[in-house]
């Protein structure tokens, strides 16, 4: 079984669901953003990232994201900019106040999507 969905040249642009956990990556992939209209599901945990690139924070259908066990020490007010996201998980990361007082997300359990 594949502990991740491999990113080719030439596939389907339209890839909803990416699962990169346990691949020792050192940042987020660049192959990750071209998927910006389609990605809703990104799983990154477990792996050496300890920034998010300013260009990640376009991924504009984004509703899950996974950090846990990486190396972030703190998310950018960027990460307001995920309108779609209702599922966040920092857990296991550098920091314990990692969240900027700028970046606060409020997330509501009456959201439309």
């Amino acid at each position: 079984m594949f502990r991740y969905i491999p990113i080719f040249k030439g596939c389907n642009r339209q890839v909803e669901y990416v699962d990169k956990r346990h691949c020792s990556l050192p940042s987020v992939p660049d192959d990750i953003l071209r998927y910006s209209r389609s990605l809703e599901e990104l799983l990154l945990d477990a792996n050496h990232i300890r920034e998010l690139p300013k260009n990640f924070f376009r991924l504009q259908r984004l509703r899950k994201l996974g950090l846990s066990d990486n190396e972030i020490g703190r998310l950018p007010p960027d990460i307001q900019n995920f309108e779609n996201l209702v599922e966040l998980d920092v857990s296991r990361n550098g920091e314990r106040n990692m969240i900027s007082r700028h970046a606060c997300v409020y997330f509501s359990p009456n959201s439309p999507n």
